[in-house]
């Protein structure tokens, strides 16, 4: 289970790394924030997503988010957008002015029977700097803030997913 752990991190990690350095040249779907996190429309729409579990997270660059998620076994689909701000109709170019309130975010589906929240959140952590307020590598400002949101009791509870050494 370590070793599977690493192998997890160490894909993040490469992965996010390899990013930081992409181009943005479209605009990213708009997921507005509610009592439960996000809310976001499939790409797919002839897509049944009704049967997944959804997580919300922010972590920078949402495409690099966005790449690290889809790599994951259990998950379904992730849509890339923004969460957090009260700004009416967000859009690539208002977020990017960092006055919005809005966070890069993402919108996972998974099969929690495959994968579970607790595992989503370490990938979270570990695909990024959550110590560097407001910034992930080149990217900075309000917009590219860390947030894992919670939808419910069970998941804002402390979880360990690893025994302790």
């Amino acid at each position: 289970m370590k070793t599977r752990n690493c192998i997890m991190l160490l894909l993040a990690i490469v992965m996010t790394a390899s990013c930081q350095s992409t181009t943005r040249k479209d605009n990213g779907q708009a997921l507005t924030q509610a009592s439960t996190g996000g809310v976001g429309q499939s790409q797919n729409p002839d897509q049944d997503l009704s049967s997944f579990s959804t997580a919300y997270f922010a972590s920078g660059c949402f495409w690099c988010t966005e790449a690290i998620f889809e790599s994951l076994k259990g998950v379904k689909e992730v849509v890339s957008g923004y969460s957090g701000g009260t700004a009416p109709d967000p859009t690539y170019e208002k977020v990017g002015s960092g006055t919005t309130g809005y966070a890069e975010s993402v919108k996972v589906y998974y099969d929690p029977k495959v994968i579970s929240f607790g595992q989503l959140v370490e990938v979270f952590f570990g695909s990024q700097d959550p110590t560097t307020p407001d910034r992930q590598g080149p990217d900075a400002g309000t917009q590219y803030r860390s947030i894992a949101f919670y939808q419910n009791d069970t998941e804002k509870k402390p979880f360990r997913t690893t025994s302790p050494n």
